[in-house]
């Protein structure tokens, strides 16, 4: 039996709790870490640096390894550290698509109704949507996706989740942080369907909330086995309770316990 390993692309911050953290937090050993760029903290940090690395030699040398050692992967894309990345993701995807099992796509641009990476950063993800098995972008990147650049107003999401499925109408995906009142919405969205999972809302901002969802949805859905609907409901559960025992803590960090089931 081949031995399923997730191939984590994400930015890697040395302070804060975000991008691949946050996935090897959830997933263990069971990542195979490409960061797309290395951060001495995440990027609402003041004073904080970037720093470049050898992105298109440390993939396809990792995914050449993960071929040598018979690996199945799960690959999932998170932040991008330029729009340049995006093709070299879609060209190892295609170079080495006798290794991949699932390909997860969360859309890193924006949050709380602004972008905070440049418009060619946005543009690019659309070569890796239109190869995804599922995506993972919340309401913000949705209408950042659809081409939305004026203000977006979350406390009215259904227009933006109506143009984003007109121009991805067989993407199945889950739009995750859909306020309302005091719940959080997480919608799948399938192309024949739509089902709203729901939490507690609290109104506490943490960097990589994005990160551990998508983490926990893959160890619930590929290593535990759930059915997706109960993998998004697990993981909308489980991150809720992180988020309330983290403000508890008077922190400014997301916190992961080890004991996290």
């Amino acid at each position: 039996m081949k031995i399923c390993k997730v191939l984590a692309i994400n930015s890697f911050p040395a302070n804060g709790n975000a991008g691949l953290k946050m996935a090897m937090s959830v997933l263990g050993t069971r990542v195979l870490p490409v960061p797309t760029l290395l951060l001495s903290g995440i990027g609402n940090m003041p004073g904080h640096q970037r720093y470049s690395v050898s992105f298109a030699d440390l993939l396809n040398s990792t995914l050449t390894l993960a071929r040598q050692n018979d690996y199945e992967l799960i690959v999932y894309v998170g932040y991008l550290g330029s729009e340049v990345q995006a093709g070299i993701i879609a060209d190892a995807l295609t170079q080495f698509a006798d290794l991949v099992k699932f390909v997860l796509i969360d859309p890193v641009c924006g949050d709380n109704g602004k972008p905070y990476t440049s418009e060619a950063i946005i543009d690019s993800w659309h070569q890796l949507l239109s190869v995804a098995d599922l995506a993972l972008p919340n309401l913000t990147e949705t209408a950042l996706l659809s081409g939305i650049r004026h203000t977006i107003d979350l406390s009215q999401p259904e227009p933006y989740l109506g143009v984003f499925r007109q121009k991805y109408p067989n993407l199945d995906c889950i739009v995750t942080g859909i306020v309302t009142g005091n719940t959080i919405i997480n919608r799948w969205l399938t192309a024949g369907s739509s089902t709203d999972f729901s939490h507690p809302y609290h109104p506490h901002y943490f960097s990589g909330t994005g990160d551990t969802f998508a983490s926990l949805f893959i160890r619930y859905r590929f290593f535990d086995g759930l059915s997706v609907a109960d993998a998004i409901d697990r993981a909308g559960l489980t991150l809720e309770r992180l988020i309330e025992s983290s403000i508890k803590t008077g922190r400014n960090e997301l916190i992961i316990s080890l004991t996290t089931s």
